[in-house]
């Protein structure tokens, strides 16, 4: 299962920790990563969040992250099976 996230507080802080050169560039203006999610308050384990970057500058990326149930091609699972992103 693939769902957005939304742009929390806590989402924020975790995008801002990635470092850039985790980010990998797949074309233009777009670019991925992928880092493990906890769900702590009530223990369901962990995930894999998928974070898309889009902007070519760092004073123009935009940001949104997704929590995946598995450990999945995040472009293609972003570009092809969730093109409403």
């Amino acid at each position: 299962m693939l769902v957005p996230l939304p742009y929390s507080t806590s989402v924020q802080r975790i995008i801002q920790e990635v470092q850039d050169k985790a980010f990998k560039r797949h074309w233009a203006g777009y670019a991925t990563t992928k880092c493990f999610y906890q769900i702590t308050r009530n223990n369901y384990g962990s995930y894999h969040q998928f974070i898309q970057r889009k902007g070519e500058r760092e004073d123009n990326y935009d940001f949104k992250a997704f929590l995946c149930t598995s450990d999945r091609n995040e472009v293609e699972d972003l570009s092809l099976n969730y093109p409403e992103r």
